[in-house]
């Protein structure tokens, strides 16, 4: 069946919203979902739709931007991007951000906008030019990132809550990827590999302590490399071992919602088997 990319209705509303979570594998409070409800424009919110069913979100808030110089220029700000699990790796993200930026230009909002800051970055030197592509008429430039992106406690807090979760999400399916394709490759084979899940009880000030330390961490791991990296150059050996580092600090699902979501993974895989 064919998947419809459409803009969402007045009515449909509070099903985007909770299709836009399940994305997140996270369940959408009636109180939640009714304090987003007037935000949404309907005419700028997209779903995927397939047999009925949303299986994929994304949007765009109107605002503007302050350039230098001072002017003001429309500016699409997007949010809500998600796909289910059992629609990704199909391109449907793929089109529903071309739906996004087709609809951005024709309201005056270029993509310019977009590659204002990505020019930035480059001059920074965050990211760089890896290849370019003609596509209808415009040049697309594809950027990797070359430093590790960091976000405060502060930013981080200041970033809207759609946002937050978009950015977690995109991590939590990097990593998914990264986990699942280690297991069957060997990647846990090791003897000094470490994996290890720790529940604790912490108050306030303890969730900072143990924040605090994993930032640490993640600097020192950093360091670690830069070193490895220097005795590697010196000796010209060129068996370098690469390694994934993950840490997380979250607060723990309920136990229905525990159960709801290992009920979700059981119903995928039987879909699965099905299909096989």
């Amino acid at each position: 069946m064919d998947i419809e990319i459409r803009s969402i209705t007045y009515e449909e509303r509070p099903d985007w919203v909770r299709a836009a979570e399940a994305s997140f594998s996270a369940v959408a409070k009636d109180d939640e979902i009714e304090a987003m409800l007037p935000a949404i424009e309907i005419d700028r919110s997209f779903a995927a739709v397939d047999g009925g069913r949303i299986v994929a979100t994304s949007a765009a808030i109107t605002t503007r931007m302050v350039v230098p110089g001072g002017a003001r220029i429309p500016t699409a700000a997007v949010t809500m991007v998600g796909v289910q699990p059992t629609h990704r790796r199909r391109g449907i993200n793929t089109r529903m951000m071309a739906t996004l930026l087709d609809q951005a230009a024709e309201r005056g909002e270029p993509i310019g906008n977009v590659s204002y800051h990505t020019r930035i970055l480059a001059r920074l030197g965050c990211v760089e030019l890896v290849k370019t592509k003609q596509v209808r008429g415009a040049v697309e430039h594809y950027y990797r990132a070359v430093v590790r992106p960091v976000f405060s406690d502060q930013d981080w807090a200041e970033l809207p809550k759609s946002i937050r979760k978009s950015l977690a999400g995109a991590v939590l399916a990097e990593i998914a990827d990264d986990v699942g394709a280690a297991a069957t490759e060997g990647g846990f084979d090791r003897q000094d590999v470490h994996l290890a899940r720790t529940p604790v009880t912490l108050d306030e000030k303890g969730w900072q302590e143990l924040n605090d330390l994993l930032q640490e961490v993640g600097d020192k791991a950093l360091d670690i490399q830069a070193e490895s990296a220097a005795r590697l150059q010196a000796d010209g050996a060129k068996d370098s071992e690469a390694a994934v580092l993950v840490m997380m600090l979250f607060e723990p699902p309920s136990s229905e919602g525990k159960t709801k979501g290992r009920q979700a993974k059981g119903k995928a895989s039987s879909r699965g088997r099905k299909k096989g």
